[in-house]
């Protein structure tokens, strides 16, 4: 039972994951003006979250935009595969926690709450969410 639920919420993250990355790709995909937006709306956050929030924004991913624009969706896009896939599923349920996280605290509120705690539900479930991976194929000594 564990193992069909751990490898559904797999199914489902590692799919809206490849879906977000793979739209950003084949549409224009601008991260300018959230990231001016996520300034404004950082009013609500506790001052010390506030500060860090715009200076990162500030000094180093408005004057990079041209870079977010180009990690962003290839990240979305290896953490959807690596979880869908079961390779380096440790990896792909990291990247998109911490992309979840990083989204929450730019102001985008719609499924980033419920897609963190997906990848921390699906970190604490990890042995089971592996069973249907292809790491379940190789042999014990070959893991090592």
């Amino acid at each position: 039972m564990k193992t069909a639920i751990a490898l559904a919420l797999r199914l489902v993250l590692g799919a809206f994951w490849c879906w977000a990355g793979l739209t950003k790709l084949a549409g224009h995909f601008d991260a300018g003006p959230f990231l001016t937006a996520a300034v404004s709306r950082s009013a609500a956050a506790p001052e010390v979250v506030r500060s860090a929030l715009i200076g990162a924004i500030g000094h180093v991913a408005l004057p990079h935009v041209a870079l977010v624009n180009f990690a962003v969706p290839w990240l979305e896009l290896a953490a959807g595969v690596s979880i869908l896939l079961g390779v380096a599923t440790a990896w792909g349920i990291g990247t998109a926690a911490a992309l979840s996280a990083l989204f929450l605290m730019c102001g985008a509120v719609s499924t980033n709450p419920l897609l963190l705690f997906g990848a921390v539900v699906l970190a604490m479930s990890h042995p089971y969410a592996r069973a249907w991976t292809l790491h379940a194929w190789r042999s014990p000594a070959a893991t090592l």
